[in-house]
């Protein structure tokens, strides 16, 4: 355990090792949504098609079996929020 001098609270190595991870998991989740914004869709398992036989489009992809990521549905929302007050 660390003990810093002017605080007298002590840290553990862990925590710092942790908040690197998530940094990290973050950063490339990140990276993940800005080089491949779309995913496949789960519902229809990337086929773009349902129903018994699988001849009906899906209606919730469209049809193209993609869906867009959540971390980028967040960066767009963001980003139309900075559009509209920059105006």
């Amino acid at each position: 355990m660390l003990t810093h001098a002017a605080t007298a609270t002590t840290t553990s190595p862990a925590t710092g090792i942790l908040l690197m991870i998530a940094a990290a998991v973050t950063l490339c989740y990140v990276l993940a949504c800005w080089l491949a914004p779309f995913g496949y869709h789960r519902a229809c398992r990337g086929t773009g098609r349902t129903g018994p036989k699988l001849r009906q489009p899906c209606r919730r992809c469209r049809g193209t079996g993609r869906r867009l990521r959540i971390g980028r549905r967040i960066a767009n929302g963001l980003a139309d929020i900075h559009r509209d007050g920059t105006r």
